[in-house]
């Protein structure tokens, strides 16, 4: 039997809603500008990680704070590289910085090899 994850089952409902408010940003989001429903999914989401789990940073990167939505480039985002940083600007007039090229071999704690 393998390792059994701390709070399973609240990163799959996460992961769920997340796949699920990506898919409806990019499908439905033709039919509602607006995007209700992901929002509505991402800030579910949100609470859930609000209880045990921690959400990962590569998604906490691609969602906003203000208005929970997800974030797509051309879509729902727009972006711009100034002077080595990327910078997105969500609809809602939040933004989110990225340095770029600063530290090349850095990486977050859910993206190094070992986690034991």
């Amino acid at each position: 039997m393998g390792k059994s994850v701390a709070g399973g089952d609240h990163f799959q409902r996460m992961n769920y809603l997340y796949e699920l408010a990506t898919w409806q940003t990019l499908v439905l989001g033709k039919h509602d500008p607006g995007q209700a429903m992901a929002r509505a999914n991402v800030a579910c989401m949100d609470r859930v990680g609000k209880t045990r789990s921690r959400i990962l940073p590569q998604l906490k990167r691609t969602r906003c704070k203000k208005c929970h939505r997800v974030l797509v480039p051309l879509r729902t985002v727009e972006s711009s590289l100034k002077e080595g940083v990327l910078q997105w600007n969500c609809r809602c007039g939040e933004s989110k910085k990225f340095p770029i090229g600063s530290d090349r071999s850095f990486k977050t704690y859910g993206e190094r090899g070992n986690l034991d």
